[in-house]
């Protein structure tokens, strides 16, 4: 883990670990690449659970998946997890490069948890409705 965040219980139920702020992380600050095992739409069972994924998009299409269900192939991003709702999101998914981060789009305090969704601007520039 890198120096500003740490393991802590996670404020979702269900989701046990999370990610918390150690010390104050600057609106602006990007985080990343999410880490994980490269896998094509169609190399997913249609019962796979999807929980730890992101999909990669390219001109509106997803090109391929980022798995990071296997702590081997993934990194501590892993434990960052979805906001419920906007109100409780301190971070933005961002794809560049084909590659995913997530951006703080506001202030993020010690002992906040690292709560991530889509940014506004993402939804149509990843294809989703």
């Amino acid at each position: 883990f890198p120096s500003e965040v740490q393991l802590c219980t996670s404020s979702i139920p269900g989701w046990g670990y999370g990610v918390c702020a150690m010390q104050p992380i600057p609106q602006g600050t990007w985080v990343g690449p999410f880490e994980g095992k490269r896998i094509l739409p169609r190399d997913i069972p249609l019962d796979a659970d999807t929980s730890m994924m992101w999909e990669i998009f390219h001109e509106d299409e997803v090109v391929c998946y980022l798995d990071a269900s296997n702590e081997n192939e993934s990194s501590w991003m892993r434990f960052i997890r979805c906001a419920r709702y906007r109100g409780e999101q301190n971070l933005d998914l961002m794809q560049y490069h084909g590659n995913v981060y997530y951006r703080a789009f506001k202030d993020i305090e010690p002992g906040e948890e690292l709560l991530v969704w889509y940014s506004n601007e993402s939804p149509q520039y990843m294809g989703l409705p």
